[in-house]
């Protein structure tokens, strides 16, 4: 691990295969907290508000803009919670790919679990931005936090592969 500076911050073990699970349950989470959400609200005494359908879960985006009993800031809420979802998916095959790359060019491990865990804790403040509706910009900081993560680990397989090579 002498390749990467501040070495004692990451595991000597390399971790970073075990962080695309964790980067898919990232992902995952924000869907999760939108039905809780959904189903949790609160509604009139006596009212039968509807709750996420699980057979017809495809429904969920549209049958939220017609619930009756949300305010708009709640709707509003779970609408950026399940975008930020579908960005984690959208983003988790290239970061897996990443890994892979960087783990398969012999990319020094210290590196690679700190580009992983980087990708993670930037994505997790990204959910909690996006969820709560911080502005584009200071969210953007993590997304692309995030893709810089990434990038780093294809550059640096690249790399790797480059100099196994000459």
């Amino acid at each position: 691990m002498s390749g990467f500076p501040f070495s004692f911050l990451v595991p000597q073990a390399n971790v970073s295969y075990y962080t695309v699970p964790l980067a898919w349950l990232l992902s995952f989470s924000p869907h999760v907290y939108a039905i809780v959400r959904y189903n949790t609200h609160d509604q009139p005494s006596g009212s039968e508000a509807p709750k996420f359908n699980t057979a017809s879960p495809r429904t969920f985006l549209t049958t939220l803009q017609s619930h009756p009993h949300l305010s708009q800031e709640t709707k509003d809420r779970i609408f950026r919670a399940e975008a930020a979802s579908l960005n984690g998916f959208e983003n988790l095959g290239w970061f897996a790919a990443g890994v892979v790359a960087a783990n398969g060019a012999g990319v020094d491990v210290g590196w690679a679990n700190a580009l992983s865990m980087w990708y993670l804790f930037s994505r997790a403040v990204y959910n909690l931005a996006y969820i709560r509706g911080v502005d584009g910009r200071v969210r953007g900081i993590w997304f692309y936090g995030s893709v810089a993560a990434t990038i780093t680990l294809f550059i640096k397989a690249g790399n790797a592969v480059r100099r196994v090579a000459m």
